[in-house]
């Protein structure tokens, strides 16, 4: 699975150049499409006040298909700005007195303070993300905006599977140029448009914890814990799925480069229906021919008569006729889901 990202602006705004941070939380939930949240902080003072502004997200996975909604409103509940803030908060008021154009946030012991922007954002075509805002937010804040991408895709991961194990390799790359497509490069010289300035790049993913670490980078591994399950359910309650204790978090950072990447592998073992069916295969195959060697013995020199076979050889001969359907029936509805999904 490719996750080369770029986040880019019009080569003549340069207020837009600098992003004080940029936050990304990938969510593969099992049997479910995949969905990732895009965080961008300004510093502070960089935008003009009610001034309007126009980005680019670039990402493979982006199509018509993918909904996509701002998440300003979110931070009008203390609970969910504290939560992915991570500071204690002291008061949120509306921007111009109405919560769709976004809050300004204030925290405790902090003077610090966060706007968040309502966000507009349309496919100009795969792979290409508008991003289109206002800078309602007061002088003193961090102009910020937020937006939910809910993709077609099983997982953002390139997955290889064997019988016994599933490996799940994740490989976020953010604004590196050797990975950038010609249709990107086509479009920046089209906009004119270049890689933003990201002073620090927050990872987190959202995976089912039954996922084990094989590899991760220590130097920019910061945690990895049980997903806080309730906290996520008020804050994006559309993402279907969030079982209680049934999904961890990695946290990433990094900061101080022109580009970024986050690499990690993950392996998960297979021990279900399909690995037993194989093994009950397997056994009544070598039964078989065990069998087999006896029925030749039975009817050496003498015409074959299936009355005359013993009726545990039938009952094993019917045994293997059902495996094959099974095997059968679970192939065609493969390729009709496949197909469906097309």
């Amino acid at each position: 699975m490719d996750n080369s990202l770029f986040l880019l602006h019009e080569k003549n705004n340069i207020e837009t150049k600098r992003i004080e941070r940029m936050q990304i939380c990938s969510w593969d939930i099992r049997d479910k499409k995949t969905c990732i949240e895009i965080g961008v902080e300004f510093c502070k003072d960089s935008l003009k006040i009610d001034e309007n502004y126009n980005m680019f997200f670039f990402a493979p996975w982006i199509s018509e298909k993918c909904k996509i909604e701002s998440l300003h409103e979110k931070f009008s509940d203390s609970d969910n700005a504290q939560f992915i803030f991570n500071e204690v908060v002291e008061s949120i008021s509306p921007i111009n007195g109405n919560k769709h154009n976004g809050s300004i946030i204030s925290f405790k012991n902090s003077d610090r303070k966060i706007a968040a922007l309502n966000v507009l954002c349309h496919v100009e075509k795969d792979g290409v993300l508008n991003i289109t805002f206002t800078n309602k937010s007061a002088n003193d804040a961090h102009p910020y905006i937020r937006f939910l991408i809910q993709t077609y895709e099983k997982t953002f991961a390139l997955f290889k599977g064997s019988i016994s194990k599933n490996i799940f390799i994740f490989d976020f790359k953010i604004n590196e140029k050797r990975n950038m497509p010609q249709k990107i490069i086509e479009t920046i010289d089209k906009k004119n448009l270049e890689c933003s300035d990201i002073q620090k790049a927050l990872m987190l993913h959202v995976i089912p914890n039954t996922y084990e670490v094989i590899f991760v980078d220590d130097k920019k591994l910061s945690n990895i814990r049980n997903l806080e399950t309730n906290f996520f359910k008020k804050y994006l309650p559309n993402i279907e799925g969030i079982n209680n204790d049934s999904y961890i978090t990695t946290f990433y950072k990094d900061e101080g480069k022109p580009s970024y990447s986050f690499f990690s592998i993950f392996s998960e073992e297979k021990i279900g229906a399909k690995q037993i069916i194989i093994a009950i295969f397997v056994n009544i195959l070598c039964s078989s021919l065990i069998a087999i060697s006896n029925i030749r013995k039975i009817f050496e020199n003498k015409p074959f008569a299936f009355g005359k076979i013993p009726i545990e050889y039938k009952i094993l001969l019917f045994l293997i006729v059902i495996l094959i359907g099974i095997f059968l029936i679970k192939g065609l509805v493969n390729i009709f889901n496949k197909r469906k999904r097309v």
